[in-house]
């Protein structure tokens, strides 16, 4: 069973242009087709195809995880951070979201603020 999922005309039209480009950047595409497969966006693969094709290291973490509901996306980065779709933000239910971040956050590292 597979999951349909849908890409922007603006990464589509990325993708097309560099697979113009030739074997190399066709090759950097496939060694990165996770993180187009979960969502990554135009912005996102560009910094991995040119730091591939430049030889700079990877200034972008790769998604490990993305958990979709309802067209709301949540990505987990190898690099610990955590990203939610634009369309969360703008949710009714975003400020209870972030209440059960915040308690969660609170019940296993403790009362502690930024401060200390």
């Amino acid at each position: 069973m597979s999951t349909r999922r849908n890409i922007s005309a603006r990464t589509a039209g990325y993708i097309r242009s560099l697979v113009k480009k030739g074997d190399k950047y066709i090759t950097a595409l496939i060694k990165h087709a996770r993180a187009i497969r979960d969502g990554s966006g135009e912005r996102v693969i560009e910094r991995l195809i040119k730091s591939e094709i430049e030889g700079k290291s990877n200034k972008t973490s790769t998604v490990i995880e993305t958990l979709v509901c309802d067209e709301k996306k949540m990505d987990i980065f190898t690099n610990g951070k955590i990203q939610f779709s634009k369309s969360i933000y703008e949710d009714k239910h975003y400020n209870k979201i972030l209440v059960e971040i915040k308690n969660t956050f609170q019940k296993y590292y403790g009362e502690k603020n930024g401060s200390e």
